[in-house]
């Protein structure tokens, strides 16, 4: 049995998947997990970790090889995935893991 979750990141702001590259070693052990075998955690745009029941560990997938053949789209590897997963099965909304976030610190004579 295996859980998959995926973690928004406006729901829930994770600061490791926007610092580090590899977050498992930030993440707690999963002591009582029952019968699940593993447990996969997505931080989108482009974290996966699995808990390994089996192997007492959390376990980082890493997204970053590319097809030199290929045209990148300029996409996370996963994002591009998601997308084309999502034109297969006729979904034409866009996604909720595709965006774009930015800032600017606000003028200190604008109150």
């Amino acid at each position: 049995m295996n859980v998959f979750l995926v973690v928004h990141p406006l729901d829930y702001v994770t600061a490791e998947s926007f610092r580090d590259y590899v977050i498992g070693p930030h993440l707690e052990p999963l002591e009582d997990i029952g019968d699940l075998d593993t447990v996969w955690v997505l931080w989108p745009p482009h974290h996966l970790t699995v808990w390994s029941r089996e192997r007492h560990e959390w376990i980082n997938l890493l997204f970053e090889l590319t097809n030199p053949d290929e045209e990148p789209s300029g996409l996370p590897v996963l994002q591009e995935a998601e997308q084309e997963f999502l034109t297969r099965i006729g979904h034409t909304d866009p996604s909720p893991y595709y965006f774009m976030a930015t800032y600017q610190e606000a003028d200190p004579d604008s109150s």
